[in-house]
């Protein structure tokens, strides 16, 4: 049975309402190795950044090894490629309830750092470094087409997208912001053979 190794460049953007520095926009890229067989593919995220025009975002080690590994039914047969991928969800159980507070029973440490929810770190002119825990819910969809042999681009859309911020080191950032999601864009294309996470980066053509 063959199976085919493909690399998705993930795109996702928030404009979030911040009080005192109003629209703040975050770019998350994600870099993921998808493989296919039989119509069926594996979506396994190697690696995470964040990038916001309010400061550096930092991620625990154990976000990435967090997020779950996705299923679903890929045809690429198609010019057109509209994709819905499993929702994920962060710093609380997957089969609950969303949470509304830090000690809700829902919640978990889901990058194993000690501490409730998934902890992020901004680095913020002004106020320095702050540290929050969150609990987050998302879906992408993924809407493009075929423009070359092997090679699919498009646009990302949150369809699904909820947050909470269950504890924040600044009064300002204590209460989740009002949050817009963008538009984005991906990239999926074909690999010459069989990679892995540690070898996905150096096999991704530039854009």
């Amino acid at each position: 049975m063959d199976l085919s190794f493909f690399s998705l460049t993930l795109r996702t953007v928030l404009i979030s309402h911040v009080p005192v520095f109003g629209d703040v926009r975050s770019v998350t890229e994600s870099q993921v190795l998808v493989t296919v067989q039989e119509g069926q593919a594996v979506h396994q995220t190697c690696a995470v950044s964040v990038d916001a025009t309010l400061g550096k975002t930092q991620l625990k080690s154990g976000f990435l090894s967090a997020l779950p590994t996705l299923y679903y039914p890929l045809a690429l047969g198609e010019e057109e490629l509209d994709l819905l991928l499993n929702p994920i969800s962060m710093g609380f159980q997957t089969d609950s309830v969303f949470p509304t507070h830090i000690k809700h029973p829902s919640v978990e440490d889901s990058d194993a750092d000690g501490k409730p929810g998934v902890t992020i770190t901004l680095q913020i002119p002004i106020l320095g470094e702050v540290e929050m825990l969150v609990a987050q819910h998302t879906r992408t969809r993924l809407t493009g087409q075929k423009v070359a042999e092997g090679r699919w681009e498009g646009t990302t859309h949150l369809v699904e997208f909820e947050q909470i911020i269950l504890q924040s080191g600044h009064g300002l950032l204590r209460e989740a912001p009002e949050v817009f999601p963008g538009v984005g864009s991906f990239l999926l294309q074909k690999l010459p053979g069989p990679t892995s996470c540690t070898g996905l980066t150096g096999n991704i053509a530039p854009d």
